[in-house]
């Protein structure tokens, strides 16, 4: 049959060994692997078609540029893989729109693994995205003519808008609490409150905002200082380092005085196109307003 690798057996232990199930036979592994790559994208449009149904979205026809690498590389995903549910409305969501996905979007799905895609995912809860879509409806009731010209800017100014806002009040809660602490007299030393506070609030989350990292230090001096991470944040290193590489995420530190101390917040959030990317990839259309 044309097309067909047919190999010798000797090559069958190697090939069990880096194939699996699929090498069994040995003589035609290329006709096996493209029936695992037709199942897994059979499976994956099938579910983009009930995903849209039930959430009422339209279909029209998809981008040749979105949907010819979405289906080869969705169809990489083992069968059983949670991923093919994210690409499956990554489809439903440029079938129902398209103007909604990048093109880029299928290759940074396709080099993210789905602990990575949940990490992003964790952090637009509900109350952040609908936050995000009644400052870009605002954007778009006030300037109609540039929302026009340019909806991804709408999505861009809300996330950077409501990102510095979360930061700026994160601060200034951490800020006031210590202050006020600093300048009490309870019998707790200084230093065992600063310690207590910035390892309870190093977990602190809100509006797609995390923080990563708490610095307590005297001001002029580096050492000897407090000093909290967020576990999470540990532990993800290495997911988190792809994603602010991917341009997924983006990273904010930043020095506060506190009297005679300063205290420096690493923070972790969407990017604009992050933003996008998860809305995406639940099948959401964020210049819509509306989440599915």
């Amino acid at each position: 049959m044309p097309g067909n690798l047919q190999l010798p057996k000797e090559s069958l232990p190697f090939l069990i060994k880096i194939f699996g199930p699929l090498a069994e036979g040995g003589e035609y592994v290329s006709d096996q692997i493209r029936y695992f790559r037709w199942k897994s994208s059979v499976k994956m449009m099938n579910k983009a078609k009930i995903f849209a149904e039930e959430n009422g979205l339209k279909n029209q026809e998809v981008p040749f540029k979105i949907l010819v690498p979405l289906i080869e590389k969705s169809s990489l995903e083992d069968e059983d893989s949670p991923l093919i549910d994210v690409w499956a409305k990554l489809l439903a969501t440029a079938s129902h729109d398209p103007e909604a996905v990048e093109s880029v979007f299928v290759n940074l799905l396709s080099q993210l693994t789905y602990s990575e895609v949940q990490l992003i995912d964790n952090l637009a809860d509900e109350e952040y995205l609908g936050e995000v879509s009644e400052l870009i409806s605002s954007f778009r009731d006030e300037n109609p003519v540039s929302y026009d010209k340019n909806r991804n800017s709408a999505i861009s100014g809300a996330a950077t808008v409501l990102n510095s806002a979360t930061r700026s009040a994160m601060a200034q809660n951490f800020q006031s609490a210590l202050i006020k602490r600093e300048n009490l007299d309870d019998g707790q030393s200084y230093s065992d409150f600063v310690e207590e506070f910035l390892q309870e609030h190093c977990y602190e989350q809100k509006f797609g905002v995390i923080v990563e990292a708490l610095n307590h230090t005297p001001v002029g001096k580096w050492k000897n200082g407090v000093y909290a991470a967020n576990p999470l944040c540990i532990t993800d290193g290495i997911s988190i380092a792809m994603l602010l590489s991917l341009g997924l995420m983006n990273r904010f530190e930043q020095t506060y005085p506190v009297a005679s101390h300063g205290l420096s917040i690493s923070t972790l959030s969407l990017s604009p196109l992050g933003l996008k990317f998860v809305a995406s990839c639940r099948g959401m259309n964020l210049l819509e307003g509306c989440s599915q």
